[in-house]
């Protein structure tokens, strides 16, 4: 990128970006192309359009291998899920006939390996793989990423990043709104009229526990609880209820963000050692309430004695599971939760990737990306690592 354009980039008002994210579910690569302008907080965002690139079976094994791989598989998926998106970006750019050139700048959150957070006896830190240098080269287009890395240098948790976003799409000054994503873990955003008073964090699990159960139902070949089909059929077992209530992120107050360690793969299958006398139909049924309870817990211990919700917005993949929609429903009924309308059903699959959209037009625009309120950094701080 010369120098000419990276200058012209900066010093725009009103930019083309495209965000891409990956979550915990690694299942692919989700793509948003806005436009953006404006001054913060009053950005105009229009998304222009989106694009899903699934990892091939084989990427996904290996991505999925990761936390208890070598050196040397880390160092090959930095590359690998680099070029997974870089090939969505060029995917999205042929099928719709834009010149590379006509975007500004890239944000990419990456893939997320290994996070470890505050109040543990390791080093707090967080890995993202996907190098934006690979990114910049094989698409073009300058990239920004590793957003996470500068809050959890200024004393922050790293996450949640998306509170900002929030606070930029949703805010009301009529009122206290929260925005609730159900993705392999659950994360509500208090968005307060003031960005001073706004919250987030991390509640525990979505739909980690479900998926992962839901794959040891035979016949079911999707691996997932389609609309909360299959749980519905199950019982709660409520001794693993219980166990799985006492995991101690549950009750640990906010700022808190969870991840693989909290609720992976590894405490997942140690209680599905324990209790394989089972159904894996009930085992499901108890990863949906233990979802559900956890939600349930976070708003009274740590949300509604702080605050008079106007409403509250379910997204993510969680919000079409009926079972766990339900329990939340029934746990929570002094909660006025507000339908998708079509503005959230269009944002609903992309909203993380815009969400790093917004977040590299703030950098761009040298401004901070994270609330420290929201992730307990001791200041807010400019986001993100150029590759021009």
């Amino acid at each position: 990128m010369s120098l000419e354009r990276l200058i012209s980039t900066i010093n725009k008002s009103h930019r083309r970006i495209i965000g891409l994210m990956s979550g915990m579910s690694m299942d692919g690569v989700d793509l948003a192309y806005a436009e953006i302008c404006g001054s913060f907080p009053d950005l105009k965002v229009k998304l222009i359009g989106a694009h899903a690139r699934p990892y091939a079976p084989e990427v996904k094994r290996m991505l999925m291998g990761s936390r208890e791989g070598t050196v040397y598989d880390v160092c090959q998926l930095n590359f690998l899920v680099a070029e997974e998106f870089s090939e969505c970006v060029n995917e999205f750019l042929a099928l719709n006939s834009i010149d590379a050139k006509a975007i500004d700048a890239i944000g990419s959150h990456g893939q997320t390996i290994c996070h470890v957070p505050r109040g543990t006896d390791r080093i707090p830190s967080t890995l993202q793989v996907g190098s934006s240098s690979i990114i910049a080269e094989m698409t073009g287009i300058p990239t920004i990423a590793n957003f996470r890395v500068r809050d959890m240098a200024v004393g922050g948790e790293g996450a949640p990043l998306i509170p900002l976003v929030d606070y930029i799409l949703y805010r009301d000054s009529g009122g206290v709104v929260a925005l609730n994503n159900l993705g392999s873990i659950s994360n509500v955003t208090v968005v307060t009229p003031e960005l001073d008073h706004l919250t987030g964090f991390d509640t525990g699990p979505a739909n980690m526990p479900i998926d992962f159960f839901a794959k040891l139902i035979p016949g079911n070949d999707l691996g997932i609880d389609c609309d909360g089909a299959l749980s519905s059929r199950g019982r709660i077992i409520p001794d693993l209820l219980n166990e799985m209530m006492q995991i101690p992120f549950i009750a640990k107050s906010p700022p808190k963000a969870a991840g693989y360690e909290e609720f992976g793969p590894v405490l997942l299958r140690k209680f599905q050692d324990k209790y394989s006398e089972k159904v894996p139909m009930d085992l499901l049924r108890t990863a949906v309430e233990f979802s559900a309870l956890s939600i349930s817990y976070a708003y009274k211990k740590f949300i509604l004695p702080h605050h008079q919700l106007k409403h509250v917005t379910f997204t993510g993949g969680g919000c079409y599971n009926q079972t766990l929609m339900k329990r939340i429903r029934e746990l929570l009924p002094e909660l006025n939760i507000r339908e998708l309308n079509e503005k959230d059903k269009a944002l609903n699959d992309c909203k993380e990737g815009l969400g790093f959209a917004i977040l590299a037009h703030e950098t761009l625009s040298g401004r901070p990306g994270n609330v420290p309120s929201a992730t307990g950094a001791n200041k807010a701080v400019v986001l993100g690592e150029l590759a021009p």
